[in-house]
């Protein structure tokens, strides 16, 4: 079977998916339904520490919200 990234508990319908690593390899962004297993699922997207701990939401919108990624960043040496 072909990995596509994405994690499934095909049993309870929670889709864990779409990640994408933190330039800095510190964090984890990634798309999840996990609260919201109803009729009207709706993906959100969530941020961890790249150990799987402390899971947070940061969306909540009535739509969709997929692919998640991060922008490039500079330090401060690089800024200027």
């Amino acid at each position: 079977m072909k990995d596509m990234g994405c994690w499934c508990n095909v049993l309870s319908v929670i889709f864990d998916g779409q990640p994408s690593w933190s330039p800095d390899g510190r964090w984890i962004v990634f798309v999840s339904n996990r609260d919201f297993i109803t009729s009207e699922t709706k993906s959100e997207i969530y941020v961890m520490n790249a150990d799987g701990s402390e899971q947070e939401r940061l969306t909540n919108n009535p739509a969709h919200d997929l692919g998640p990624s991060w922008s490039p960043f500079l330090d401060s040496e690089e800024k200027e």
